[in-house]
């Protein structure tokens, strides 16, 4: 027999132990389904489809008046973090309220809908200038920000916006709103609480970020991934006492890919977790190479990050790997950032002891970068203080040397070793050794080189450390002399 088709409202009203609705009930039952498929439940405003069929009427009726139409892509800066520490029922009032002021500021000649997650479209028909537009913007970031009160505690609102506008920049639907989401995410990367109007690069941007979040799983498995090393030397004696681990990605369409254009996206999407146990375990391969060569004193610093320590027992992979590699724990030191340790403090710490408890050194990095580098100096079992590059920038100054002499004093105090990175001229290097800095690392000495040519500069401690080239290329007239023990 042919299938009968059966409306939804029926098919509640037919379901087993249900009362079968009245005719009248069933048309209230159509016509709640039918509004839930045009409206958002919780905001009663228009939801994602039928923003869209809007949208398409108001081009098409833009096109006829020859008028001017901008998509608003507007999204709640606190809405996650509300609703993570106060629940979504607090997250759910917050969307409630914002969607009245919404709708009180704009008016009935535009048009507001809900995208969902803390996120709105307007639709503004305007005649004039862009500033136009922009002016209705700040007109409604300021109506947002006005306080909010629920269940006795007050909350101040701050919004990111992204705007694009039609005809100029696009004339269809999905064009204008992925114009204005990429308006919208340079806003949110910029900090928040900021509004940006669509640029062409944008989505290029957008494009680049897209092909290399896609392709950060592939370029492990393809072996694209590579280790440089860069030398850490000893302020008075200039000797090469260690080396950072850096990693760098070849990939076969972009070419040479920085790694603050990548981690930052691995970190995100969770790949940083196996590409950082990748760099762990190729890290210390190296190290155990440069050991069995005779360099026995060498100290190899590793960068691990925030979503590493998340797992369960990041501790634990890494003793397994200094195992493998039948490493003394005491040559290796793991650096850290402020992120890593506000993620989860408690977690952090114990896995911290439990690495400090074999050997490990443990170093802050980039401080004075963050806000509670003090604090983290005085709590956790911390060997080593690297100090950001922007710190040794700005030594030429007066003020910029002694913030840097009462930083390394500090440290000194607190018994940590002090390495100062981004050195890069002789005056730097000199400052930093009469301030009684511990190491240096810059390029001054070496840029970060693959394992064999840092096996070179280790064989060539005669040549001047500025020569970059002959340390990598050495010529074959020289005769080698290891640089450290």
């Amino acid at each position: 027999m042919p299938r009968v088709y059966t409306s939804p409202a029926a098919q509640i009203s037919n379901a087993p132990g249900v009362r079968p609705q009245t005719k009248s009930e069933r048309q209230r039952t159509t016509q709640k389904l039918r509004y839930l498929s045009h409206y958002d439940a919780l905001t009663n405003l228009p939801n994602r489809a039928s923003v869209r069929s809007r949208l398409r009427k108001a081009l098409k009726h833009a096109e006829c008046l020859s008028a001017r139409l901008a998509v608003v892509f507007l999204s709640l800066d606190p809405y996650q973090r509300i609703n993570e520490t106060l629940g979504p029922a607090m997250g759910d009032r917050l969307v409630r309220c914002v969607a009245k002021r919404l709708k009180e500021t704009i008016g009935a000649n535009h048009v507001v809908g809900y995208w969902g997650s803390g996120e709105f479209v307007l639709l503004l028909e305007y005649s004039g200038e862009e500033s136009d537009v922009l002016e209705i913007a700040q007109a409604i970031k300021k109506r947002i920000e006005r306080r909010f009160f629920s269940f006795g505690q007050e909350f101040f609102l701050t919004s990111s916006i992204g705007i694009a506008v039609c005809p100029s920049q696009a004339t269809a639907v999905e064009a204008l709103l992925r114009n204005a989401a990429a308006a919208h995410r340079q806003a949110k990367e910029c900090g928040g609480n900021g509004c940006r109007f669509y640029t062409v690069d944008m989505n290029v941007r957008s494009l680049e970020r897209f092909t290399l979040e896609n392709s950060l799983g592939r370029g492990l498995r393809r072996r694209e991934f590579s280790l440089h090393y860069q030398p850490e030397v000893d302020a008075v004696s200039r000797q090469i006492t260690g080396a950072e681990a850096l990693i760098r990605w070849d990939h076969p369409k972009l070419g040479q890919v920085q790694p603050g254009d990548f981690i930052p996206l691995a970190e995100k999407n969770g790949t940083i977790v196996p590409i950082g146990e990748w760099v762990l375990r190729a890290a210390c391969r190296q190290l155990k190479k440069w050991h069995v060569d005779g360099f026995k004193k060498l100290n190899l610093a590793i960068n691990v990050s925030a979503r590493q320590f998340q797992e369960r027992a990041p501790a634990d992979v890494i003793v397994k790997i200094l195992a493998e590699n039948r490493l003394d724990p005491t040559r290796v030191e793991l650096e850290l950032t402020e992120s890593l340790l506000i993620a989860d403090s408690d977690h952090v710490v114990q896995s911290l002891g439990k690495l400090k408890d074999i050997g490990v050194k443990l170093a802050l990095d980039d401080f004075g970068t963050g806000f509670s580098s003090l604090e983290y100096l005085c709590r956790l079992p911390l060997d080593i203080l690297k100090i950001d590059r922007s710190f040794v920038r700005a030594a030429s100054s007066r003020d910029g040397a002694a913030l840097l002499s009462s930083i390394i004093n500090l440290a000194h105090k607190l018994g940590l070793r002090v390495v100062a990175e981004g050195v890069e001229t002789r005056e730097q290097s000199t400052l930093l050794q009469g301030l009684g800095c511990d190491s240096l690392q810059g390029f001054l000495f070496s840029p970060p080189l693959p394992g064999e040519q840092f096996k070179r500069l280790l064989l060539y401690p005669n040549c001047r450390f500025e020569e970059v080239e002959e340390f990598a290329h050495p010529s074959a007239s020289s005769r080698p002399k290891r640089a450290i023990a």
